[in-house]
């Protein structure tokens, strides 16, 4: 049974939330005690995500965990021995004796955009970690909660400032797999840990980084259900350099696998993937009608989340296009939620270890046309995505044209080659650094190699916010269809962030008058 804690206890842990929040604990049976050293990001107790609703408590066992905290702290403080913060008490739900045989350090700090110094920080509180708590067999770096996609985000109120959190964030992965390819203490486990991103810029609260209650739940669900399955390995939340990968073990069933958070109406299921050589895990939605209509067979949206993601993300798309159907504004379809392994790319990375895009392409489709009632037709067959999901929908029908008739471009990360290469170490991770696999890769060329597959015979549609940082991104790929020749619909929604269940609401019956014309001939 759970130890609860007491009022005071609560209202602590409010204003210590994102000190959680940024460190995503687990609690892995392989480990007695976790303690976390951090900074929190919520500041006042307007409801941290720890405690919002209960979401967190109610997924994980927080009797497991503690934490020593010591206001606005960094590592800038925490490598000094002498820090009064060592002498704190701990927060606890559950006090004990038992001494932590792991830790989470929270990064945070003045050091800005300079990775060397945030490097030389961290390998200094390391050794200090060492030296206070021996007990500690493995020590986790967690960055604080950064903005959507790792972008920096405008401050509330101030005009021209970014937000503090946000645009160190990226550095500090940077920092963590440096420290990670050669840590100062190479007889103690450095992993790095669940890098967590909030889904809209105005869930800070201000330009330090503070959340604000509705950011602070917003990610509470999503680092609770990574850390909670006992089999995920803490490791394998950020990608690793090169070097690091060597020195790690190998991806793990977890990652093809995400655990079953699936919200209503959609569907959990897996299926063995010989590309892969395991079990993924995908969601799926079915019209009501489904089961009562034996005979009817279905046009199929594959739908592709955004970076940091996961397969329950179809949900918004599933839960507007149910309303449709039941208004009579949408043809019945079945809806399927891609495993693109949170920062995949929607690509085979170079190195081979992960492929995200041939599992979809020649297992998955294969499966979910084996397995359920659809049209297995070209025609019959879309693929749309956000952000993430938005750039891999173009790269994937683009490049296999002869598959998807239908392509859906939610606010694109359309990234080129030099844009891509300033986001951490992802160009590096999936790409092996190589400009060529970049470009045989990339959706602008794709398109410009396919037009011809393309032009009248696919129907696109690009939709973006006129608040939404990828907006040129999107209104140049736009241009470049133009250019091509290649119909397509294309909406700026006034006053959108980046935040898909903003899109939808803003484009209302633009969706579902889009797939009623693409899915015309699928129609009885």
């Amino acid at each position: 049974m759970k130890c609860r804690a007491s009022p005071l206890l609560l209202l602590l842990t409010l204003c210590l939330a994102a000190s959680f929040s940024t460190s995503a604990l687990a609690a892995e049976p392989e480990f007695a005690r976790t303690r976390v050293i951090g900074f929190s990001q919520v500041g006042q107790p307007r409801g941290g995500w720890f405690v919002a609703g209960d979401v967190f408590e109610s997924i994980v066992d927080d009797d497991r965990w503690e934490l020593l905290w010591n206001g606005g702290a960094g590592v800038d403080r925490w490598r000094d021995p002498d820090y009064v913060g060592w002498s704190r008490d701990l927060v606890s739900a559950c006090p004990t004796d038992t001494p932590p045989d792991r830790v989470v350090l929270v990064i945070s700090g003045p050091f800005g955009d300079d990775v060397d110094r945030w490097t030389e920080a961290i390998n200094a509180t390391l050794i200090t970690i060492n030296a206070k708590i021996p007990s500690a067999r493995q020590i986790v770096l967690q960055p604080v909660v950064g903005g959507p996609d790792g972008a920096p985000c405008p401050a509330p109120g101030a005009d021209g400032r970014t937000v503090r959190a946000s645009r160190q964030h990226p550095h500090i992965v940077a920092a963590i797999q440096r420290v990670i390819a050669a840590p100062a203490l190479p007889a103690v486990e450095v992993v790095a840990g669940y890098v967590p991103q909030l889904e809209r810029c105005d869930h800070y609260a201000d330009a330090l980084g503070h959340l604000t209650a509705e950011g602070a739940e917003s990610v509470a669900a999503r680092i609770a259900h990574h850390y909670a399955e006992p089999t995920r390995s803490t490791a394998s939340a950020a990608a690793p350099s090169p070097r690091a990968r060597r020195n790690r073990p190998p991806l793990t069933l977890s990652e093809w696998v995400d655990p079953n958070t699936t919200p209503e109406r959609l569907t959990y299921a897996t299926f063995h993937s010989p590309v892969v050589g395991q079990d993924v895990s995908y969601t799926v939605y079915l019209p009501d009608e489904y089961e009562s209509a034996p005979e009817h067979r279905y046009p199929v949206v594959y739908w592709l989340h955004g970076r940091g993601g996961r397969q329950d993300g179809a949900r918004n798309f599933a839960v507007a296009l149910e309303a449709a159907i039941a208004a009579g504004e949408a043809p019945p379809m079945i809806v399927v939620g891609v495993n693109g392994r949170r920062i995949g790319s929607w690509v085979d990375a170079a190195n081979g270890q992960s492929p995200v895009q041939s599992m979809l392409v020649h297992d998955l489709i294969p499966h979910v046309d084996a397995t359920y009632r659809t049209i297995r037709h070209r025609s019959a067959r879309a693929i749309e995505g956000f952000s993430m999901g938005g750039a891999g929908a173009p790269k994937i029908g683009f490049k296999y044209p002869e598959l998807f008739g239908v392509v859906g471009i939610m606010a694109g990360a359309l990234h080129d080659y030099d844009s891509y290469a300033t986001r951490g170490t992802a160009l590096q991770d999936l790409y092996n650094g190589s400009r060529p696999y970049y470009a045989a890769n990339s959706p602008w060329q794709l398109v410009v190699a396919h037009a011809d597959l393309i032009r009248d015979r696919t129907h696109v549609r690009i939709a973006v916010g006129d608040a939404d940082r990828l907006l040129d991104k999107n209104v140049a790929f736009h241009e470049l269809l133009t250019e091509l020749g290649i119909a397509h619909t294309f909406d700026v929604l006034p006053e959108v962030t980046h935040n898909p269940r903003e899109i939808y609401d803003a484009l209302g019956d633009k969706t579902w008058a889009f797939y009623r014309d693409a899915f015309a001939a699928t129609q009885p």
